[in-house]
């Protein structure tokens, strides 16, 4: 336990290789999806300019949606079911610019209606395995004690022990407790929870 008084720390975050891997794969991805759904339901190669153009306008508007949707965030600690609520909800707003947009421009016989479906739901389902796929990555990092974030909790007593606890019993978060702070001069030195 160290003395609050006497040490200071400030956690920063910062976004990781595999977060900004994220930031090129998911636009990339949706772009995948949607030459691989052209070429397999509409089947002439290459695709019209029309089509590559929304492919295109769609990556963009997924690099613009996604952030507001925190899913470049850091997801440590973030159950698997929340990050693909968010994905989820952020794929909504996609698809509602995509309906406006082609019936703003009067487009809706220009592309074919399957396709499109396709190109939305397979966008979804890829980016929600590429985010799937990172879990078990980290997940195996982590219990080999790689991409670790090391932690200090603030108060020794009864809740930050439970905290500590909760951490230890849960690898998979990536956090690792290191110490404590507390202004009770009389833990100074002492150990908490095995730390």
């Amino acid at each position: 336990v160290h003395n609050t008084s006497m040490s200071r720390s400030v956690l920063k975050t910062h976004a990781t290789l595999f977060q900004s891997l994220l930031r090129l794969a998911d636009p990339a991805l949706a772009a995948g999806v949607g030459l691989v759904a052209y070429r397999l339901y509409l089947g002439d190669w290459p695709p019209p300019d029309r089509y590559l153009l929304f492919i295109g306008a769609g990556a963009l508007a997924i690099a613009a949606l996604f952030p507001l949707f925190s899913l470049y965030e850091s997801q440590r600690g973030t159950a698997a079911a929340e990050e693909l609520r968010r994905l989820f909800l952020a794929w909504g707003p996609l698809a509602a610019l995509t309906g406006l947009m082609i019936f703003a421009t009067k487009m809706g016989d220009a592309f074919s209606r399957v396709w499109v479906t396709a190109w939305l739901g397979g966008g979804l389902l890829a980016t929600a395995l590429a985010r799937m796929s990172l879990r078990v990555i980290l997940r195996q990092l982590r219990r080999h004690g790689r991409n670790l974030r090391r932690v200090a909790i603030v108060g020794a007593g009864t809740l930050g022990r439970n905290i500590a606890e909760r951490l230890r019993d849960a690898p998979w978060t990536g956090f690792h407790v290191v110490g404590f702070y507390d202004d009770d001069r009389s833990k100074v030195g002492s150990r908490v929870a095995g730390n």
